[in-house]
């Protein structure tokens, strides 16, 4: 139900967004991070970038986590993943694009996560840093990811 209600929100301020105006619509959770994903990503779909290359950082207790992998993004899907420092190629189904981080964001939302702390780029939308953690009674689950750069390309 209320995925249901996150991809109506969604497209309303998609809808919205392309027309001019800003509105906060949907439902709204303590933190106000449901209106903020909405927003963000309104500005996301809007922006018309499918085409980047990113360093990002994985926040978190696993393999790479807090190093800088450069994340190649072509037609929306990631085609390349390599250690800044060392330049060693990693597997892409590791990495995500945009689309994937709101994804894991949304996730979030709709499994009720105990804590969601996202900031998003003010002028595309995508998420620059965001941390999850679905349990206070577990140790070391929590994650999260941070864009430290990206840049569209031009085709």
């Amino acid at each position: 139900m209320r995925m249901a209600i996150i991809r109506r929100t969604l497209a309303a301020a998609a809808l919205l967004t392309a027309t001019g105006c800003i509105v906060f619509v949907g439902p709204r959770d303590a933190d106000g991070e449901l209106r903020d994903l909405v927003a963000a990503k309104a500005r996301w779909n809007t922006s018309g970038v499918s085409d980047y290359d990113m360093v990002v950082r994985a926040l978190c207790f696993c393999v790479y986590g807090g190093q800088e992998v450069r994340v190649t993004v072509r037609a929306g899907r990631v085609t390349t993943a390599t250690l800044v420092q060392g330049g060693q190629s990693l597997p892409t189904e590791n990495y995500y694009s945009v689309e994937g981080l709101f994804d894991l964001i949304e996730n979030a939302v709709e499994r009720n996560a105990k804590e969601i702390d996202a900031t998003y780029d003010s002028a595309r939308g995508y998420p620059r840093l965001f941390q999850i953690d679905y349990s206070e009674m577990i140790a070391d689950e929590e994650y999260g990811h941070e864009i430290v750069s990206f840049q569209p390309v031009s085709r």
